[in-house]
């Protein structure tokens, strides 16, 4: 139908007929309108404020190609590792750009969140929906993860699982003094960790700091762990 439609307004001259493959400087006009609320075109870096260039992923992933849309926006300065990927087929921003941390976080919201539609116990529309009030988003339009800082991730990562399903486990007195008691432990250089155990670490941290700490079972006994001092006095296992 829409096809049928297109090629009749091409015909009036109504609508004019594309001109090569579809690229992000000549996106298709079906998947820009599918964007509900397109985010402008990113052009300087929100951690360096260095500027920001399309390219390919290729960049990103040792130059290998990912993805049947292999573009993204990314930072120029070769030391920051921010970038965002776009919408299929259009040159909108899948959200703002992200460093690594922020990029667990959000992967740690979603992870959290899309079971809620993908199990179909509800629609996906339904599904933000509620994100959004239980976030206090009062635009559902606004509602989008890939929108979403380190403290909102957790936030988010909160709220959808709120007993833990097993999986995490709710913040208690007892945890929040051994996350206090790591922080001061990491400040005071008196931990020495993998580059794995490093970025765990931070995003427990990170939980703790926006308000809404969710550790798992074993991130507990990992905390336990870092504060007996085991990986402590250069030790890195």
């Amino acid at each position: 139908m829409i096809g049928a439609m297109q090629k009749a307004l091409i015909e009036v001259g109504m609508l004019k007929p594309r001109s090569g493959p579809v690229t992000p400087q000549n996106p298709s006009r079906r998947a820009v309108a599918r964007v509900k609320n397109p985010l402008p075109v990113p052009t300087e870096c929100p951690y360096c404020a260095a500027p920001v260039k399309l390219v390919n992923n290729s960049q990103i992933y040792a130059g290998r190609e990912f993805g049947e849309w292999p573009w993204v926006y990314k930072c120029t300065d070769k030391e920051c590792d921010s970038y965002v990927g776009l919408h299929p087929f259009t040159a909108i921003p899948l959200g703002t750009l992200a460093d690594a941390r922020l990029r667990r976080a959000r992967k740690q919201a979603k992870d959290a969140f899309n079971p809620m539609w993908q199990s179909g116990e509800m629609s996906r529309d339904a599904a933000y929906a509620w994100l959004a009030a239980s976030l206090g988003i009062a635009d559902v339009n606004e509602c989008h993860i890939g929108w979403f800082d380190v403290a909102m991730c957790a936030r988010a990562v909160a709220v959808c699982d709120p007993d833990g399903s097993g999986k995490q486990t709710v913040a208690t007195d007892g945890l929040l003094a051994l996350i206090a008691k790591v922080r001061q432990m990491q400040r005071n250089f008196e931990l020495c960790l993998t580059s794995k155990q490093d970025d765990w670490l931070e995003d427990i941290l990170d939980s703790a700091e926006a308000g809404a700490p969710r550790v798992s079972a074993n991130g507990r006994k990992f905390l336990e762990t870092c504060a007996s001092g085991f990986y402590s006095d250069g030790f890195a296992p």
